[in-house]
Protein backbone atom coordinates (compact mmCIF):
# COMPACT_ATOMS: atom_id res chain seq x y z
CA UNK A 1 0.00 0.00 0.00
CA UNK A 2 1.34 3.41 -0.94
CA UNK A 3 1.97 5.84 1.87
CA UNK A 4 0.40 9.27 1.75
CA UNK A 5 2.96 11.88 0.81
CA UNK A 6 2.56 15.60 1.34
CA UNK A 7 4.35 18.30 -0.62
CA UNK A 8 4.62 21.57 1.27
CA UNK A 9 5.33 25.01 -0.17
CA UNK A 10 8.82 26.04 0.90
CA UNK A 11 7.62 28.87 3.15
CA UNK A 12 5.34 26.47 5.06
CA UNK A 13 8.08 23.87 5.17
CA UNK A 14 10.51 26.19 6.90
CA UNK A 15 7.85 27.07 9.44
CA UNK A 16 7.51 23.36 10.22
CA UNK A 17 11.26 22.85 10.50
CA UNK A 18 11.97 25.82 12.72
CA UNK A 19 8.75 25.80 14.72
CA UNK A 20 8.03 29.42 13.82
CA UNK A 21 7.84 31.49 10.67
CA UNK A 22 11.10 32.93 9.36
CA UNK A 23 11.36 36.53 8.22
CA UNK A 24 12.77 35.64 4.82
CA UNK A 25 12.08 32.19 3.31
CA UNK A 26 15.10 30.50 1.77
CA UNK A 27 15.56 29.89 -1.95
CA UNK A 28 17.00 26.86 -3.64
CA UNK A 29 17.91 26.04 -7.25
CA UNK A 30 17.73 22.70 -9.06
CA UNK A 31 17.61 20.89 -12.40
CA UNK A 32 14.41 19.66 -13.99
CA UNK A 33 14.44 18.03 -17.43
CA UNK A 34 17.60 19.78 -18.53
CA UNK A 35 16.84 23.31 -17.32
CA UNK A 36 17.79 25.31 -14.22
CA UNK A 37 14.98 26.45 -11.93
CA UNK A 38 14.79 28.14 -8.55
CA UNK A 39 12.04 28.16 -5.94
CA UNK A 40 12.06 31.40 -3.97
CA UNK A 41 9.39 32.69 -1.59
CA UNK A 42 7.09 29.95 -2.80
CA UNK A 43 7.42 31.04 -6.47
CA UNK A 44 9.15 29.04 -9.20
CA UNK A 45 11.65 30.83 -11.46
CA UNK A 46 12.99 29.32 -14.69
CA UNK A 47 16.55 30.33 -15.46
CA UNK A 48 17.27 28.45 -18.72
CA UNK A 49 15.08 27.24 -21.58
CA UNK A 50 17.11 24.82 -23.69
CA UNK A 51 16.49 21.47 -21.95
CA UNK A 52 20.16 20.53 -22.39
CA UNK A 53 21.77 21.52 -19.07
CA UNK A 54 23.63 18.63 -17.43
CA UNK A 55 24.80 20.49 -14.32
CA UNK A 56 25.02 23.98 -12.85
CA UNK A 57 26.15 25.95 -9.80
CA UNK A 58 25.50 29.48 -8.55
CA UNK A 59 28.20 31.22 -6.52
CA UNK A 60 27.30 32.11 -2.93
CA UNK A 61 28.07 35.79 -3.53
CA UNK A 62 25.50 35.87 -6.33
CA UNK A 63 28.06 37.07 -8.88
CA UNK A 64 28.12 34.09 -11.25
CA UNK A 65 26.33 30.99 -12.53
CA UNK A 66 28.14 28.12 -14.25
CA UNK A 67 26.14 26.00 -16.71
CA UNK A 68 27.42 22.67 -18.04
CA UNK A 69 26.20 21.18 -21.31
CA UNK A 70 27.09 17.84 -22.85
CA UNK A 71 27.63 17.47 -26.58
CA UNK A 72 28.54 14.61 -28.94
CA UNK A 73 32.05 14.62 -30.39
CA UNK A 74 32.06 11.24 -32.15
CA UNK A 75 31.03 7.62 -32.07
CA UNK A 76 32.62 4.52 -30.57
CA UNK A 77 34.86 2.36 -32.77
CA UNK A 78 32.13 -0.26 -33.15
CA UNK A 79 29.56 2.47 -33.91
CA UNK A 80 27.35 1.22 -31.07
CA UNK A 81 27.31 4.47 -29.12
CA UNK A 82 28.37 8.08 -28.99
CA UNK A 83 31.34 9.81 -27.36
CA UNK A 84 30.51 12.98 -25.47
CA UNK A 85 32.37 15.91 -24.00
CA UNK A 86 31.16 18.86 -21.93
CA UNK A 87 31.44 22.61 -22.02
CA UNK A 88 30.96 24.91 -19.04
CA UNK A 89 29.74 28.43 -19.71
CA UNK A 90 30.24 30.96 -16.93
CA UNK A 91 27.87 33.94 -16.77
CA UNK A 92 27.82 37.01 -14.56
CA UNK A 93 24.74 37.61 -12.42
CA UNK A 94 22.29 39.29 -12.41
CA UNK A 95 22.84 40.62 -15.95
CA UNK A 96 23.77 37.21 -17.44
CA UNK A 97 26.82 38.74 -19.13
CA UNK A 98 29.03 36.05 -20.66
CA UNK A 99 32.26 35.69 -18.72
CA UNK A 100 34.12 32.65 -20.04
CA UNK A 101 33.82 29.10 -21.33
CA UNK A 102 35.68 26.00 -20.16
CA UNK A 103 36.10 22.84 -22.20
CA UNK A 104 36.72 19.71 -20.15
CA UNK A 105 35.84 16.08 -19.63
CA UNK A 106 32.45 15.99 -17.97
CA UNK A 107 32.60 16.61 -14.22
CA UNK A 108 30.53 17.94 -11.34
CA UNK A 109 29.82 21.61 -10.64
CA UNK A 110 29.05 22.84 -7.13
CA UNK A 111 29.18 26.04 -5.12
CA UNK A 112 31.77 25.61 -2.39
CA UNK A 113 34.85 27.23 -0.83
CA UNK A 114 33.55 30.70 -1.65
CA UNK A 115 33.55 30.02 -5.40
CA UNK A 116 32.26 27.51 -7.98
CA UNK A 117 34.21 24.27 -8.14
CA UNK A 118 34.46 22.01 -11.17
CA UNK A 119 35.45 18.52 -10.12
CA UNK A 120 37.19 16.40 -12.71
CA UNK A 121 38.24 12.88 -11.77
CA UNK A 122 41.25 13.17 -14.10
CA UNK A 123 42.61 16.66 -13.52
CA UNK A 124 41.35 17.33 -9.98
CA UNK A 125 39.39 20.37 -8.80
CA UNK A 126 39.22 23.58 -10.82
CA UNK A 127 38.02 26.97 -9.61
CA UNK A 128 35.57 27.68 -12.44
CA UNK A 129 35.59 31.43 -11.78
CA UNK A 130 39.36 32.00 -11.79
CA UNK A 131 40.11 29.10 -14.14
CA UNK A 132 42.88 27.88 -11.82
CA UNK A 133 43.35 24.48 -10.22
CA UNK A 134 42.47 24.42 -6.53
CA UNK A 135 44.28 22.11 -4.13
CA UNK A 136 43.81 21.63 -0.39
CA UNK A 137 46.40 19.66 1.56
CA UNK A 138 45.27 16.16 2.46
CA UNK A 139 42.39 15.96 -0.03
CA UNK A 140 41.85 14.87 -3.59
CA UNK A 141 38.13 15.80 -3.64
CA UNK A 142 36.68 18.23 -1.16
CA UNK A 143 34.07 20.77 -0.10
CA UNK A 144 34.66 23.67 2.27
CA UNK A 145 33.12 26.81 3.73
CA UNK A 146 33.62 30.35 2.44
CA UNK A 147 36.91 31.07 4.26
CA UNK A 148 38.11 27.43 3.86
CA UNK A 149 38.48 26.92 7.59
CA UNK A 150 36.10 23.93 7.52
CA UNK A 151 37.11 21.26 5.00
CA UNK A 152 35.66 17.82 4.34
CA UNK A 153 36.15 15.32 1.57
CA UNK A 154 38.04 12.32 0.27
CA UNK A 155 41.84 12.06 0.68
CA UNK A 156 42.70 9.88 -2.31
CA UNK A 157 41.57 8.90 -5.80
CA UNK A 158 38.81 6.26 -5.74
CA UNK A 159 38.67 6.69 -1.96
CA UNK A 160 35.20 6.68 -0.43
CA UNK A 161 36.39 7.30 3.12
CA UNK A 162 34.81 10.61 4.09
CA UNK A 163 37.03 12.75 6.32
CA UNK A 164 37.10 16.23 7.78
CA UNK A 165 39.74 18.58 9.15
CA UNK A 166 42.40 20.96 7.87
CA UNK A 167 45.78 20.35 9.55
CA UNK A 168 44.76 16.81 10.57
CA UNK A 169 41.99 14.68 9.09
CA UNK A 170 39.47 12.49 10.89
CA UNK A 171 37.46 9.83 9.10
CA UNK A 172 33.77 10.23 9.84
CA UNK A 173 32.26 7.73 7.39
CA UNK A 174 33.65 4.66 5.67
CA UNK A 175 31.52 5.10 2.57
CA UNK A 176 30.04 8.47 1.61
CA UNK A 177 28.59 9.37 -1.76
CA UNK A 178 28.38 13.16 -1.61
CA UNK A 179 28.88 16.10 0.74
CA UNK A 180 28.29 19.81 1.21
CA UNK A 181 29.62 22.51 3.55
CA UNK A 182 27.55 25.66 4.10
CA UNK A 183 29.21 29.10 3.90
CA UNK A 184 29.50 29.22 7.72
CA UNK A 185 30.76 25.63 8.07
CA UNK A 186 27.81 23.25 8.64
CA UNK A 187 28.60 19.86 7.05
CA UNK A 188 26.11 17.56 5.33
CA UNK A 189 26.73 14.23 3.61
CA UNK A 190 25.02 10.98 2.66
CA UNK A 191 26.23 7.42 3.02
CA UNK A 192 26.51 5.18 -0.01
CA UNK A 193 26.50 1.67 1.39
CA UNK A 194 23.10 0.52 0.11
CA UNK A 195 19.92 1.55 -1.65
CA UNK A 196 18.64 3.02 1.63
CA UNK A 197 21.40 5.57 2.14
CA UNK A 198 21.35 7.72 5.26
CA UNK A 199 21.68 11.49 5.14
CA UNK A 200 23.69 13.15 7.92
CA UNK A 201 24.60 16.52 9.33
CA UNK A 202 27.70 17.27 11.40
CA UNK A 203 27.09 20.00 13.93
CA UNK A 204 29.72 22.49 15.07
CA UNK A 205 30.70 20.16 17.94
CA UNK A 206 31.63 17.50 15.40
CA UNK A 207 28.71 15.19 16.19
CA UNK A 208 26.99 13.43 13.26
CA UNK A 209 23.18 13.33 13.33
CA UNK A 210 21.61 11.09 10.69
CA UNK A 211 18.29 10.17 9.13
CA UNK A 212 18.58 6.46 8.44
CA UNK A 213 17.16 4.94 5.26
CA UNK A 214 16.76 8.37 3.70
CA UNK A 215 17.25 7.03 0.16
CA UNK A 216 19.65 9.87 -0.59
CA UNK A 217 21.76 10.03 -3.75
CA UNK A 218 23.11 12.51 -6.29
CA UNK A 219 23.64 16.10 -5.18
CA UNK A 220 23.37 17.34 -1.60
CA UNK A 221 23.33 20.89 -0.20
CA UNK A 222 23.28 22.08 3.42
CA UNK A 223 22.34 25.57 4.63
CA UNK A 224 23.82 27.62 7.46
CA UNK A 225 20.70 26.84 9.51
CA UNK A 226 21.20 23.10 9.07
CA UNK A 227 18.55 22.09 6.51
CA UNK A 228 19.86 19.47 4.11
CA UNK A 229 18.56 19.25 0.55
CA UNK A 230 19.16 16.00 -1.31
CA UNK A 231 17.95 14.01 -4.29
CA UNK A 232 15.74 11.03 -3.49
CA UNK A 233 12.98 8.86 -4.96
CA UNK A 234 9.28 9.48 -4.66
CA UNK A 235 6.62 6.78 -4.59
CA UNK A 236 5.37 7.42 -8.13
CA UNK A 237 6.50 5.65 -11.28
CA UNK A 238 8.21 7.57 -14.09
CA UNK A 239 9.40 7.12 -17.65
CA UNK A 240 13.03 8.08 -18.35
CA UNK A 241 13.79 8.89 -21.99
CA UNK A 242 16.74 10.88 -23.40
CA UNK A 243 17.44 12.53 -20.09
CA UNK A 244 13.82 13.61 -19.59
CA UNK A 245 11.55 12.38 -16.80
CA UNK A 246 7.78 12.17 -17.05
CA UNK A 247 5.38 10.81 -14.48
CA UNK A 248 3.44 7.72 -15.55
CA UNK A 249 -0.32 8.06 -15.67
CA UNK A 250 -2.50 5.21 -14.39
CA UNK A 251 -2.66 2.40 -15.43
CA UNK A 252 0.95 2.82 -16.66
CA UNK A 253 3.59 2.25 -13.99
CA UNK A 254 6.66 3.71 -15.68
CA UNK A 255 10.05 2.05 -15.94
CA UNK A 256 11.48 3.28 -12.62
CA UNK A 257 10.68 5.30 -9.53
CA UNK A 258 10.37 9.05 -9.96
CA UNK A 259 13.07 11.26 -8.52
CA UNK A 260 12.60 14.39 -6.45
CA UNK A 261 14.23 16.73 -3.96
CA UNK A 262 13.73 16.34 -0.22
CA UNK A 263 14.70 18.52 2.72
CA UNK A 264 15.64 17.26 6.18
CA UNK A 265 16.81 18.76 9.42
CA UNK A 266 17.77 16.77 12.56
CA UNK A 267 14.66 16.19 14.64
CA UNK A 268 12.31 16.09 11.65
CA UNK A 269 11.29 13.70 8.89
CA UNK A 270 12.30 14.29 5.29
CA UNK A 271 9.79 16.20 3.17
CA UNK A 272 9.60 16.21 -0.63
CA UNK A 273 9.75 19.83 -1.84
CA UNK A 274 10.16 19.37 -5.62
CA UNK A 275 9.16 16.46 -7.85
CA UNK A 276 10.95 15.35 -11.04
CA UNK A 277 13.96 17.42 -9.99
CA UNK A 278 17.59 16.84 -8.98
CA UNK A 279 20.89 18.63 -8.18
CA UNK A 280 19.54 20.92 -5.43
CA UNK A 281 21.49 23.94 -4.17
CA UNK A 282 20.51 26.24 -1.33
CA UNK A 283 20.97 29.88 -2.34
CA UNK A 284 22.39 32.47 0.02
CA UNK A 285 20.55 35.78 0.31
CA UNK A 286 22.96 37.39 -2.17
CA UNK A 287 22.56 34.54 -4.67
CA UNK A 288 18.77 34.58 -4.23
CA UNK A 289 18.64 38.34 -4.85
CA UNK A 290 20.71 37.93 -8.03
CA UNK A 291 18.49 35.11 -9.32
CA UNK A 292 15.30 37.05 -8.62
CA UNK A 293 16.67 40.16 -10.33
CA UNK A 294 17.77 38.16 -13.34
CA UNK A 295 14.39 36.41 -13.65
CA UNK A 296 12.52 39.73 -13.30
CA UNK A 297 14.22 41.42 -16.27
CA UNK A 298 12.28 41.54 -19.58
CA UNK A 299 14.50 38.89 -21.15
CA UNK A 300 14.67 36.89 -17.93
CA UNK A 301 17.79 34.76 -17.66
CA UNK A 302 17.46 33.57 -21.25
CA UNK A 303 20.96 34.62 -22.21
CA UNK A 304 22.13 31.59 -20.25
CA UNK A 305 20.19 29.51 -22.77
CA UNK A 306 22.61 30.33 -25.56
CA UNK A 307 25.57 27.89 -25.65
Amino acid sequence: MLRTRTIYPIFCLLTLLHGSAVARPSCFAYLRNGDVYATCDGAQLRLTKTADVADFAISDDGAAIAVEREYVIGRTSDNSGTIADCKVDLYGLPTMSSASSLGHSCGALYASCGTILLEDRTTGVLDAITGKKLQLDGYRRFVCNADRSVVAGWPHDNDRDFSLGTTTTRRVEAVAGGASVSPSGVIGYFTAASNTNSVCQIDRRGKALCLKEADAFGRISVSDSGEVLFTTHTEDGCFYRSGKVTKAQTPATGNDQCLGIAVWKPGSAKVIVEELAKHPQWLTEKAADAVKTCAATPQGCNRASRP
